[in-house]
């Protein structure tokens, strides 16, 4: 018997409302360095996006197929590939207009660039609980709280934890308390500031529903996954057929990354989650599959 397709929050390409397919992420919330280090080398399926991890892992020595369901962010990896601008995405326009507001909050433009040339993570502590204060925080809710539940779709929005802002706090100063922040390309743009983009790199992109794709491909044919956080927002017994998906095709050694904004689950997943710089994520998994 012929299996369904299973629709996400992803399925629809678009964050919110009707309509053709927009572009939702001109970058990635996500340090390509958590799945360099996961996944053994050789031929990995990733999560298109906006291209960074595609491109990371490339670079990294992978032979890379980057997929997305939705149309309009494999054109645009295709165009950074030949050598086009960055552009913003949905999700990048939602948090640029957050980022307008910070100096009403007391962060200032300039005040955010000092706090962003630190090297010392405990000194960064430090400076983001004077930052991090109760104006702040209350924006911060209402941003990750009512505010988002009309800007986006309601399974993504639904996806976040309760009291989520709160947690982002916490996931913050965690990462700042790790990751040195003149070094750190990623977590400046959570803020609004510029940051390096990834350099693009030759993958092989593909429009398709994830599901769809790997079932039509051979058994024993990948080395790796790269899942993002697909499974966010994603129907009941997705995570398992995604994974069931990965075995057949997977190499002896196999390994999927799955990441979510969501609680973690077990220690080792908070680990790397606390691992990648751009210090959002909840829990990232390296689930064995081959």
């Amino acid at each position: 018997m012929a299996r369904g397709i299973v629709k996400t929050a992803w399925s629809s390409g678009r964050l919110a409302g009707s309509g053709p397919p927009r572009l939702i992420f001109g970058r990635m919330y996500e340090d390509p360095g958590v799945e360099i280090r996961s996944l053994p080398k050789g031929r990995v399926i990733a999560i298109a996006s906006a291209g960074d991890v595609a491109f990371g892992l490339a670079a990294a020595g992978h032979e890379v197929v980057a997929i997305d369901v939705n149309p309009a962010q494999v054109e645009y990896a295709r165009e950074r590939m030949t050598g086009g601008p960055p552009r913003l995405g949905q999700a990048d326009r939602y948090l640029a207009q957050a980022a307008r507001a910070l100096p009403l909050l007391g962060l200032p433009r300039d005040r955010l660039r000092r706090f962003f040339d630190l090297d010392d993570p405990r000194i960064q502590v430090a400076e983001w609980r004077k930052l991090a204060g109760r104006r702040f925080r209350a924006a911060l809710s209402l941003a990750f709280g009512p505010a988002l539940r009309l800007a986006y779709r309601s399974e993504l929005a639904s996806a976040l934890p309760r009291g989520f802002a709160g947690e982002l706090v916490s996931r913050l100063e965690r990462g700042f308390g790790i990751h040195p922040n003149r070094s750190n390309p990623l977590a400046p743009a959570l803020f609004g500031l510029p940051t390096p983009p990834v350099r693009a790199q030759a993958v092989d992109l593909q429009q398709a529903e994830l599901l769809e794709y790997m079932r039509a491909q051979s058994t024993g044919s990948f080395d790796g996954f790269a899942f993002s956080n697909v499974t966010d927002g994603a129907p009941a017994g997705f995570r398992d057929e995604l994974l069931t998906a990965a075995r057949r095709i997977a190499r002896p050694g196999a390994i999927a990354v799955l990441r979510t904004l969501g609680g973690p689950r077990g220690a080792q997943d908070v680990e790397r989650a606390a691992s990648d710089r751009a210090l959002i994520w909840g829990g990232i998994e390296a689930v064995s599959v081959g």
